[in-house]
């Protein structure tokens, strides 16, 4: 399955909600309970697997204590590093001979 341009955005904003909720503690049952949304369903967000809306990602974000704006410069901030790091030639061992 290719990715679509959009994914790497669903991608980053799960790797975020993941690191705050390890962050700070939580299981995805607490965060889910804390959201009000669907454990299950956070986590295929968590997993890049779903696409959010708005209020759900709001309502995570108030979960996981931070601000909407927080979570999306947080998600902003990731999407560039997997940006930077696919730019990026890899290292092969025949590139090292």
């Amino acid at each position: 399955m290719s990715e679509k341009p959009d994914d790497n955005l669903y991608i980053s904003l799960g790797k975020v909600i993941l690191q705050r909720r390890k962050d700070l503690g939580l299981s995805q049952e607490q965060l889910a309970k804390r959201a009000n949304v669907d454990r299950a369903f956070l986590s295929a967000v968590e997993r890049g697997k779903r696409q959010p809306s708005f209020g759900t990602v709001s309502k995570v974000a108030s979960g996981l204590d931070i601000r909407y704006s927080q979570l999306i410069k947080l998600c902003e901030s990731a999407l560039e590093m997997m940006s930077n790091a696919a730019s990026q030639p890899s290292i092969t061992q025949s590139s090292l001979n």
